[in-house]
């Protein structure tokens, strides 16, 4: 769904994968890649004992991915189809994190937080889901009267994204003149799951461990929602 405002889906997120492993090494030089994967990769290396060897594992678990994009039906497919590889799953999760946080970002509701009065621009988004979605939402409904109607929805999300929860929490704000506690608290009620996890809370949602829609994904970053993310098998 989230296709509709600029996240990548099937083939195109294979790519990006793809990119984002596509490491290889030259006179002990990692290139290409992403760099704040290679980062993360090699910190975790550095935490394991044998150090060179573990770096070099990662290396290959991540070419092993990058290489098979094209055969595999999808990341997920991919991930189970190699279940008892650690490391594999890993490099996935990595991966799959720093391309959601780069499309996020990209996307057509990123919101600059640089300066507190900007907000989606819904006119560029006007017609995505997310915008029928919020017109059924606050149909005859005063923001007295949101909590208790989003109380009865609950929905199901098997995107790694925030869009849903993004756009309404600025939809809200926008519709109602309302402020971010305000919009928080409204919002509340409101059952979002995701079965595979996603790449964090936002800061709206929580204030531990918060990480912001588009977030630069930093080394840090990646690292952290990349541990909130699931496989098929998990």
């Amino acid at each position: 769904a989230s296709s509709e405002v600029g996240l990548p889906v099937g083939a195109r997120l294979k790519e990006e994968i793809a990119e984002a492993l596509n490491f290889k090494v030259d006179f002990h030089e990692i290139e290409g890649g992403y760099r704040e994967i290679v980062d993360v990769l090699r910190r975790r290396a550095h935490n394991a004992a044998g150090e060179p060897a573990k770096l070099q594992s990662y290396l290959d678990a991540a070419r092993l991915v990058s290489t098979n994009m094209p055969l595999a039906l999808s990341i997920d497919n991919f991930l189970d189809s190699h279940r008892q590889n650690e490391l594999v799953a890993e490099c996935g999760k990595l991966a799959i994190a720093s391309c959601i946080l780069r499309a996020e970002k990209r996307s057509q509701i990123y919101v600059d937080s640089s300066n507190i009065y900007n907000t989606i621009n819904f006119r560029a988004s006007k017609g995505c889901y997310l915008a029928r979605l919020w017109q059924l939402l606050s149909e005859d409904c005063t923001y007295a009267d949101l909590p208790s109607r989003l109380a009865k929805v609950n929905v199901v999300s098997f995107n790694y994204d925030r869009c849903l929860e993004h756009y309404l929490f600025h939809a809200v704000k926008s519709f109602y003149g309302a402020s971010d506690e305000q919009a928080a608290s409204a919002l509340a009620p409101l059952k979002v799951f995701h079965p595979y996890g996603s790449v964090g809370k936002l800061r709206w949602q929580s204030t531990n461990g918060a990480l912001d829609y588009g977030a630069d994904p930093t080394s840090d970053k990646v690292n952290g929602a990349s541990k909130s993310l699931r496989t098929f098998t998990e």
